[in-house]
């Protein structure tokens, strides 16, 4: 078996939650451990000093949101000419293409359905 690391409840706390402790680790088709212990590799590799930290400050956030902000300088896209249609606006006219008819519309208004 390759691949993951099982975690079992190890006991509820005060607040309805539980603590999730791992338990079984596995290892690769050549037996080498693997997943314990490792986690994602980031894309950008950026220190939580303490000084900003203390300061109250977030790099990762920081240097997250500046990579968002250069990417959509990069790659511009307009925005839709339209805006999305209104909730309901076009109930009716997609009921009759159900093929409900006026008599049925009518009725799901009067019950507040639509």
């Amino acid at each position: 078996m390759t691949g993951a690391l099982d975690a079992q409840p190890d006991g509820p706390l005060i607040d309805g939650g539980q603590v999730n402790v791992p338990e079984f680790g596995f290892a690769s088709t050549d037996g080498r451990w693997i997943v314990e212990g490792h986690g994602v590799d980031p894309d950008i590799v950026v220190e939580n000093d303490p000084q900003s930290v203390i300061a109250g400050r977030d790099p990762q956030l920081e240097r997250g949101v500046a990579e968002v902000l250069r990417l959509i300088a990069a790659h511009p896209r307009k925005l839709p000419a339209r805006p999305a249609p209104k909730l309901g606006q076009h109930t009716e006219e997609l009921l009759k293409e159900l093929g409900y008819g006026p008599r049925e519309i009518s009725e799901l208004k009067n019950e507040r359905i639509i």
